[in-house]
């Protein structure tokens, strides 16, 4: 099944190009875009991942036994294999109770699109329909706190005009978590092709910065930051969305998702923090 998710991004990514670089930064929460995202083409995916789970176990220290929904950048859980789509890493992090909950949006807000090239701007505030649901929260630790699960690297797919968008999650982490906001950011290496005959036609880089908030009347809003790059790594084009969810249904522990074990995986992830005071009992479920 194919999600209606991609209309917005498809018409930012659609927009000409010109020549002259132009560079811009945005800042959601501290968590600012990168420059330049590495090369991340379909037969390198697999030496990013091999290098990023090297990294984060050698960058791996111990949490705080305070609760990390205090305002200070989610640490991720250490990786101790090579990650694939058959077998994704699991990343950890707390979320607000708030949050937990699946959400519902009907649309998003284009407030507007800058080629990076020129400094040309473009659709200001533009609606476009864009259904989509999506839910948080996968399991409870001991004090009631619920974490929130990325799977990397993960694939979906949805459609624009004809053209199938497949959207591969090479890269998803919390930058920031506290009781009233989380901040998110996700490098997607996007390939468009023809529904005819799949062939593609446009192959490029994402990354994306959501800033999730409550509402005054208990939705959420998602304020995005969407930068797209050639895969060479070059930025040419950035969007802003603004994008309003309706909870649709409360938060429910998820047992198991692609086929792990979720209490089992955030039991590891909370030993290997030295949490263990928030190992959830085992008759939790």
């Amino acid at each position: 099944m194919k999600l209606r998710f991609v209309s917005t991004l498809a018409a930012i990514a659609t927009l000409a190009l010109f020549s002259h670089p132009v560079y811009a930064t945005t800042l959601f929460g501290n968590a600012e875009h990168s420059e330049a995202l590495p090369n991340s083409n379909g037969d390198q995916i697999n030496t990013m991942l091999r290098k990023r789970n090297a990294d984060l176990v050698q960058q791996q220290a111990a949490m705080a036994q305070a609760s990390p929904v205090q305002g200070k950048v989610a640490e991720r859980a250490p990786l101790q294999a090579v990650a694939t789509f058959d077998k994704p890493a699991v990343e950890w992090f707390m979320i607000p109770r708030w949050l937990a909950g699946r959400w519902h949006k009907k649309g998003d807000l284009t407030v507007g699109v800058t080629d990076l090239l020129t400094g040309h701007k473009g659709m200001q505030n533009v609606w476009v329909n864009n259904e989509l649901s999506t839910h948080w929260g996968h399991q409870v630790d001991r004090n009631g706190n619920i974490w929130h699960a990325n799977f990397i690297p993960t694939t979906r797919d949805g459609d624009s005009d004809g053209e199938v968008v497949r959207f591969v999650t090479v890269a998803e982490k919390c930058e920031l978590t506290t009781p009233e906001q989380v901040v998110t950011r996700t490098h997607y290496v996007v390939t468009k092709a023809l529904e005819a005959n799949n062939e593609v036609v446009e192959k490029y880089q994402q990354e994306s910065l959501n800033d999730y908030t409550m509402t005054a009347q208990g939705g959420m809003e998602n304020r995005s930051s969407n930068k797209l790059y050639h895969m060479n790594g070059q930025a040419y084009r950035m969007g802003l969305l603004e994008s309003q969810f309706s909870k649709i249904a409360e938060f429910a522990p998820t047992a198991f998702d692609r086929g792990i074990d979720m209490r089992k995986s955030l039991v590891d992830y909370l030993h290997s923090q030295h949490l263990d005071n928030l190992v959830p009992e085992a008759t939790s479920m």
